[in-house]
């Protein structure tokens, strides 16, 4: 006959107190579960968000989503943010691709990358959102700045409404729309800096042009990026944000396979930046861009 031994040191008071709650009152356990309560019925979680006054989190995922993955095993799983959070919110898990609902909102939100947490209130419409990988702490602080502040990407439109000629909401509410993707309507808002403060007496016209600049390259006119530069550099040549730019310029050509000109940009940005934390990625980009030549035997 096989018997099972038990070491007597592992015999402790806890250990007593699972086997006694285990056996008379099974159904009942000393460590609790809890976890969020996910959701997939968007449409009705808006009439119950409506009828509580509870915001509403949105998780959009996708099967292939690495990070997706690692936060749904750490941060979601976290006990400290059900205690604070599980019963604050309206909590909705949908896939991106395979579920309908989830389609539907990846394409009315202009999301592209995963994992995504929309805060929206109970009318449908976007508070802001965490984009990529976050901790639960960092999680929840951001979550509750969100409804505690004034610039989030709502309250910027609300207060662009207010005063249309805030140069400073124009320029956040840019950026919240770089972050999108939505690259229109961020240049509207950056072309809006640039045209009515020339001098940029609000310290943001020549980042706007630098932005401009991405944007423009983001959404396919590199050459009009390279203009948006050339006027940067032209109107202020003593910006802090110079050297991002040329490196900005130097991407550009590259891309466009003008390794020429791309050595050129960089060389100069490693004359004029010489302490910048970037030359080191300066240097092996030009290395890059200057094959070793090949010897005479292995020319020909």
């Amino acid at each position: 006959m096989n018997r099972r031994i038990i070491d007597l040191q592992l015999i402790t008071p806890v250990f007593i107190l699972g086997m006694f709650l285990s056996t008379f009152f099974p159904g009942c356990s000393t460590t609790t579960e809890q976890f969020i309560s996910w959701r997939v019925d968007f449409d009705q979680v808006l009439i119950d968000g409506r009828q509580s006054g509870k915001p509403i989190l949105t998780y959009l995922y996708t099967d292939s989503c690495t990070y997706c993955k690692e936060m749904e095993a750490t941060t979601f799983q976290d006990p400290l943010l059900f205690k604070e959070m599980g019963e604050d919110y309206l909590w909705v898990k949908l896939n991106a691709e395979t579920d309908p609902i989830g389609s539907k909102l990846r394409e009315k939100f202009s999301v592209f990358s995963y994992p995504v947490i929309l805060l929206t209130d109970y009318d449908g419409s976007e508070i802001d959102r965490l984009s990529g990988y976050i901790t639960a702490s960092k999680f929840k602080q951001r979550i509750e700045g969100f409804l505690e502040g004034e610039d989030t990407f709502k309250g910027l439109q609300e207060r662009l409404k207010k005063d249309a000629g805030s140069l400073l909401t124009h320029f956040s509410l840019a950026k919240k729309y770089i972050e999108r993707s939505q690259f229109f309507p961020a240049a509207k808002h950056l072309i809006r800096v640039i045209v009515e403060d020339p001098e940029n007496l609000k310290d943001k016209t020549d980042k706007s042009y630098y932005l401009l600049a991405n944007t423009l390259v983001s959404g396919g006119h590199p050459d009009e990026a390279l203009n948006q530069l050339e006027s940067l550099y032209n109107h202020f040549p003593d910006s802090p944000i110079l050297p991002e730019a040329l490196i900005l310029e130097s991407q550009i050509h590259a891309f466009n396979k003008r390794p020429q000109q791309a050595r050129k940009v960089l060389e100069n940005f490693l004359e004029k930046f010489p302490q910048h934390t970037n030359r080191a990625w300066a240097k092996q980009l030009i290395k890059e861009l200057n094959p070793v030549p090949l010897s005479m035997a292995q020319s020909h």
